[in-house]
Formats: structure tokens, sequence, C-alpha cells
């Protein structure tokens, strides 16, 4: 199983609507079919561990599932609005957690970054990926991000949110595909 963790709705639909996830009727924010879930966490760290944590500590999590936080972020000026992210590191506070040796650093703030900084930068990454850790090895964990804006996260709107994942679903779709046929460890 892949299971995806996603803070908005609004990212969230190309999911649904490609791989036509049908709504849980006893959860309003799970998705689901043969082959993924897709839970939808709200904004923030704290949101997105404690509704991860809910939901996976009634799950039995095997060596072959695959756990995925996608979304949008922030990034500076010389990476183009739509770019797909695949993070390396994600970075919080003091506290960093390598998932691999190659790929973008995320750092997660507590709020929106209105300022323009030298790093990626989102506000659930680190939470799902502490979250996730706790039933899923480190290589069976990624996280995938697509820029949406450069620090200015008044231009953000749900319809952009969309067209930005809509137009990278094919890759997040191949990425899938890659990650699933890879050896796992015991």
């Amino acid at each position: 199983m892949i299971y995806l963790f996603i803070a908005l709705k609004a990212e969230a639909q190309a999911f649904i609507q490609t791989f036509k996830l049908i709504r849980d009727p006893k959860q309003k924010n799970l998705y689901v079919s043969n082959q993924l879930t897709l839970l939808i966490t709200g904004v923030g760290i704290d949101n997105s561990v404690d509704t991860i944590r809910n939901f996976l500590i009634h799950k039995k999590i095997t060596t072959k599932d695959l756990f995925y936080n996608i979304g949008l972020c922030a990034a500076p000026a010389e990476i183009a609005i739509g770019s797909l992210l695949d993070i390396a590191k994600v970075h919080y506070k003091n506290s960093d957690i390598v998932l691999k040796k190659e790929g973008s650093v995320l750092f997660t703030f507590d709020e929106a970054c209105e300022k323009t900084l030298p790093y990626c930068a989102d506000m659930e990454a680190f939470g799902a990926v502490h979250a996730a850790q706790e039933y899923f090895d480190r290589q069976q964990i990624h996280v995938l991000k697509i820029v949406s804006d450069h620090f200015e996260p008044e231009t953000l709107t749900k319809n952009l949110a969309q067209t930005l994942i809509s137009r990278q679903i094919k890759q997040i779709q191949n990425h899938f595909q890659k990650e699933a046929s890879w050896p796992q460890s015991s």
C-alpha cells in the first residue's frame, strides 16, 4: 500500500481524481483504492503529527508499504514554480531528519514564510516524517514537494494548488512505480 499524507484538500484533489480514490464514509478526510490510501492531515506540524499517528496506530505496516508526504512549498527564485522536488532532508528548529543521500533540503516552519529565504520551506513535512518514523523504516519514507511560490504565500489559491499538483501527477506516479519496485529490507 502507498500511504499519501497531504495537508490540504486542494493539494489532494488531483490524486483523488487521477487514481479514482473513494472517500471513506467513516472518516471524511480519508480516500482509498486498492493501491493507495490518502489522508488529508490539515496544515501545520501538530496537525500532521497527530493525524498521522492517530491513523497509523490502527494499521499493520509492512516492509512493502510506502509513506509519502506530498504537497506544496515555497522556494528561492532560482527554483521555478511548478518544480517537483524529491526531498532528502527535512529540518525543523535544531533538528534534521535525513531520508536519503541526494535530493533537496526542506525547512519546516510553524507559520508561512513571507520573507525570502535561501532554501525551500513548508509547514508540515518535518512533522509528517517524524510521525512516520514510528511506523516505517527510513527507506520507506518519501517527501515530494512542488514549488508553489517564491515566499509570497498570498499568491497561492486553491485553483493554483490543484493546477500545480495536476501538472506533476505523472512524475509523482513514476516515483511511486520506481519506489514500489525497489527491493524492500526485512
